[in-house]
């Protein structure tokens, strides 16, 4: 057991330096610095309404955070369905 949470603690090691996850991490402290992005995203919260959906949506620097968020999720696919396939091969045995 040891053994794999030591292998765990690695991995996500290895998550936390890829380049888009940095990347990610530094546009989700900009935004938090961001006042006015703050604001709408508060402010869209609270109240949805398309024209501020609109004005976030296009504003560079979220459109940029989606993206890398877009890049962590395929991650996390790619590696749900590598973890599905050695369960069903019974590779893994805990």
């Amino acid at each position: 057991m040891e053994e794999l949470l030591e292998k765990l603690d690695n991995l996500k090691k290895e998550i936390d330096n890829l380049d888009f996850v940095k990347e990610l991490l530094e546009l989700q402290d900009k935004i938090s610095k961001d006042e006015v992005l703050s604001n709408k995203l508060k402010e869209y919260k609270e109240y949805p309404n398309n024209k501020l959906k609109e004005d976030i949506m296009n504003n560079p620097l979220f459109k940029k955070y989606k993206e890398k968020e877009t890049d962590l999720n395929i991650l996390i696919l790619d590696m749900n369905n590598r973890l599905k396939e050695i369960s069903k091969n019974g590779d893994c045995k805990l």
